[in-house]
């Protein structure tokens, strides 16, 4: 009774063989997935490291000409208007 692995498997039936073959495949596209996400977020983080050199930041509410201060004139609440704002 000194079975190995490999001798286990070979000797299984063919459920249990497609049952391993679907077990395996689905480990492999899980790690490709991880190792996808991962990629995609350390370029990510990256992006975010640079925004700040493009982008400068403003505090507080926008006044508008108008001394208006209300979420709906100022600029940014104009393409979430309904949603956020």
């Amino acid at each position: 009774m000194n079975n190995t692995v490999i001798q286990l498997i070979l000797n299984a039936g063919y459920v249990v063989k497609a049952v391993l073959l679907i077990l395996m495949t689905f480990s492999v596209i899980s790690w490709a997935i991880i190792f996808y996400k991962q990629k995609y977020f350390t370029k990510a983080r990256q992006g975010i490291r640079t925004v700040p050199a493009r982008v400068p930041y403003q505090q507080g509410p926008q006044v508008t000409l108008s001394g208006n201060t209300k979420p709906d004139a100022q600029p940014h609440c104009k393409c979430i208007q309904g949603s956020l704002c």
